[in-house]
């Protein structure tokens, strides 16, 4: 297990302080940045697993932020004060720390809670990645094909974030492309190439009966988005699939 660890703070000596434990488990990529905009902008284009937040910055944007990760990450925010902070907020943290707390513990903390969660998402997404391979198989989407494996983390992502649909240009393609070491433009080519090599064949015919439902208008091949957002119709309707509960 390999995932993506997000610092926010502008305390120079604490974030050395997280690099050097962070150094000790070398399945964590650690980033740092100053502030909850800049994290929030970073989560656009690059996946976030965990988050840990300086609260004695002071960040305005704080509370907000974990309001929004805190669905799809865990969340660690260290710097409380004794006084606690209010229900909303610890609502959204998994793990608080006081003041003055030891950064290998934190990291430790968070660690643990990755791995507990990944033991849980790989048994659960064993079953949702055979669906979804089953359904582009049908499409006559071959595996060897690279738009396979980008629509397949596209399906994921708009499980995971409903959200993101609403712009695969500027949500989902740069983080597949990250992931990949390719481009935005090269991901929505793969995808489109795909969709239009199965429908040149007749396969998406096959889908659409396995479906139940019309694929857009049924002269017309479906649009990279049309597909990905029917997919998961699907998987959440029919297949009772949701990655979040």
């Amino acid at each position: 297990m390999h995932y993506h660890l997000v610092l926010v703070t502008d305390n120079e000596a604490l974030s050395q302080s997280f690099r050097c434990a962070c150094k000790e488990l070398p399945r964590i990529t650690l980033v740092t940045v100053k502030h909850c905009i800049d994290a929030f902008n970073l989560s656009g284009v690059s996946p976030v697993d965990a988050v840990i937040i300086d609260f004695a910055a002071g960040d305005p944007f704080c509370s907000s932020y974990l309001r929004y990760i805190a669905p799809r990450a865990v969340t660690a925010v260290v710097g409380v004060p004794e006084s606690g902070v209010s229900e909303v907020f610890a609502a959204a943290c998994n793990l608080c720390y006081p003041a003055g707390c030891n950064p290998a513990k934190v990291v430790a903390d968070v660690d643990a809670a990755m791995r507990y969660l990944s033991v849980a998402a790989n048994q659960k997404d064993h079953s949702l990645q055979n669906t979804i391979c089953d359904l582009f198989l049908t499409a006559g989407i071959s595996p060897h094909n690279k738009g396979f494996r980008f629509l397949n983390e596209a399906v994921m992502i708009g499980l995971k974030e409903p959200r993101a649909l609403a712009n695969l240009s500027k949500l989902v393609y740069p983080r597949i492309a990250f992931k990949y070491n390719t481009t935005p433009t090269g991901v929505e080519r793969a995808i489109r190439f795909a969709i239009e090599s199965a429908w040149n064949r007749g396969h998406m015919e096959r889908l659409r009966k396995k479906l139940g439902t019309a694929l857009g208008d049924d002269r017309l091949k479906p649009t990279n988005s049309e597909l990905i957002a029917l997919l998961i119709y699907k998987l959440e309707a029919d297949y009772a699939f949701s990655v979040n509960s």
